[in-house]
């Protein structure tokens, strides 16, 4: 007969529950409304609804790997298929991570004022929301990763397993973090035997997980025909690309002036300086650690050394496109870290070195905070527009009513009247490149597979692209051209998919307007134009 789990052990997860869950409801409550990314978002918001409707990610469309579709559109059956909808069942899974990033902390942190300011730090940091996912699966992987150093059994490999497994379900590089991250914990945990059993049966019992938790996508590639190639042609795209994602300079807090900026500005550009800093900095104290820990003081460690671990994979997140967005997805193991750095300290006088740490890390990480995650969410944006055409206003964004810019709503509403004017209820209306957040709000499915198109086609994309153009007879299209200066010259629209842009040049005509701003064109096929 097992034994009831005792009132303190109930305690223990209990808290840290109640702290997940209402941390993440007031996050989200304060500005579910607030904002749109029609960009990222909308590509986001475009995909969970073709896979609602029955579209395979990946095979059907170019995607995110499957694992964030099939869950939104598992909770759009109950939630509906709206933005807000797909905002909500985001921060269910949100939830689930910081809940694991507070029963990691629990273990430095125990005291509730303790847990609780460590998950207001935890949370403000998890953005954007269209990839609240990678921060949870960070936390998620910490998390285990504690429980596997203070007892590596075959259950705990069975269960880091399964997160590696998990994680690649929900994107190939989370897959690829966390299976090199556990596979050298495993082997560490024996070369200093903390794991007391022998080293080929633990990596038998943890590749196992690695199959029961990727069991979805196995099913996928195994009985959803033409699944398998699509996931292979999706990985080999990097590839070709040589890259994961466009690029930017680390914005160290040392590059570029900060004269000439207001306070603010400058105090923003130097944390987000210090964030980056801390990736690294954190990683390598954790290693730092790892010679001198031993299976009695392992424990006190777990959180510094499963941070840092983890963390060390997480920096190519952080570093593949190093801007705020792409920190405040990655920085979690580094935080969690940071927590665990005060437990983990050893000594004569472990006292002081302790108070010592705690002096340097509460202040930092206020300072991050305030500076660096919360000036990234949408609920700043709102409270501090830079000019009257950046003040939020009412807008209707499919079935729901948000709060845009004002410059915003007025193009999106511009686009809305001319193709609810012009365009034939049913017909089809291209989106290229930078607005698929539209296609749910217009009510028309996207005519090409790749409606995020910003990435140089290669191979037949191109072609293909064109292909789809002309199977649905298109007659209307919507070009937007956000280049910034700085920008990269060659990845704009008509170089990336110079075919593609042949095509509309010779055959579509701009339609005179003076509702739309410069960078946006309606399109219409024109007289004798070839479709």
């Amino acid at each position: 007969m097992l034994a009831e789990p005792s009132t303190s052990a109930r305690r223990d997860v209990l808290v840290p529950l109640l702290l997940a869950v209402g941390l993440t409801a007031a996050v989200l409550f304060v500005q579910w409304r607030i904002d749109f990314n029609a960009a990222d978002e909308g590509f986001l918001w475009e995909g969970v609804i073709l896979t609602a409707h029955g579209k395979v990610p990946l095979r059907d469309f170019y995607s995110y790997d499957p694992g964030r579709y099939l869950w939104a559109a598992a909770w759009a059956k109950l939630f509906g298929e709206g933005i807000l909808a797909l905002r909500l069942s985001s921060a269910i899974f949100q939830a689930g991570g910081l809940l694991c990033g507070l029963l990691a902390v629990r273990r430095a942190l125990p005291r509730f004022w303790q847990l609780a300011l460590a998950g207001v730090v935890l949370v403000v940091w998890m953005g954007p929301r269209h990839k609240l996912f990678e921060p949870a699966l960070a936390m998620a992987a910490v998390y285990v990763g504690v429980l596997l150093i203070e007892r590596p059994s075959p259950r705990r490999h069975l269960l880091a397993g399964a997160l590696v497994g998990f994680a690649g379900v929900m994107g190939k590089n989370h897959g690829a973090y966390t299976l090199i991250a556990f596979f050298l914990l495993i082997v560490w945990l024996h070369m200093v035997r903390i794991a007391p059993g022998r080293l080929r049966h633990d990596l038998v019992v943890w590749l196992g997980g690695i199959a029961l938790g990727a069991l979805p996508l196995l099913v996928m590639m195994a009985f959803v025909p033409g699944f398998f190639r699509a996931y292979v042609d999706s990985a080999l795209f990097f590839v070709r690309q040589r890259q994961t994602n466009f690029g930017l300079p680390v914005p160290w807090p040392w590059v570029g002036s900060y004269a000439g900026l207001a306070w603010d500005d400058a105090l923003q550009k130097l944390a987000l300086g210090l964030g980056f800093l801390l990736l690294p900095a954190a990683v390598v104290v954790a290693l730092l650690s790892l010679p001198r820990t031993t299976p009695e003081n392992a424990g006190r460690r777990a959180l510094l050394i499963a941070g840092g671990v983890v963390g060390l994979f997480y920096l190519h997140h952080a570093l593949s496109r190093a801007d705020g967005f792409h920190l405040t997805q990655s920085i979690h193991p580094a935080l969690l870290a940071l927590f665990g750095l005060p437990a983990a300290l050893d000594g004569t006088d472990r006292r002081t070195l302790r108070r010592a740490a705690v002096a340097v890390v509460v202040p930092l990480l206020a300072f991050l905070t305030l500076f660096a995650a919360v000036p990234q969410t949408p609920l700043y944006s709102a409270l501090t527009p830079e000019s009257p055409l950046d003040s939020f206003v009412p807008f209707r964004v499919g079935g729901d009513e948000l709060r845009l810019p004002a410059r915003t709503a007025n193009v999106f509403a511009e686009i809305e009247r001319q193709i609810a004017l012009l365009v034939p209820p049913g017909e089809p209306v291209l989106l290229i490149p930078h607005l698929p957040g539209l296609y749910p709000v217009i009510g028309r499915e996207s005519p090409i597979s790749d409606f995020y198109p910003i990435w140089p086609a290669q191979g037949e994309r191109d072609e293909k692209m064109l292909r789809e153009v002309r199977a649905a007879r298109v007659r209307w299209a919507v070009y937007t051209d956000y280049t910034e200066e700085g920008d990269d010259p060659d990845l704009v629209f008509p170089k990336t998919h110079p075919e593609m842009w042949s095509y509309l040049e010779a055959n579509f005509e701009r339609v005179p307007d003076r509702g739309l701003p410069r960078r946006v064109r309606l399109l219409h096929l024109r007289p004798g134009g070839r479709q």
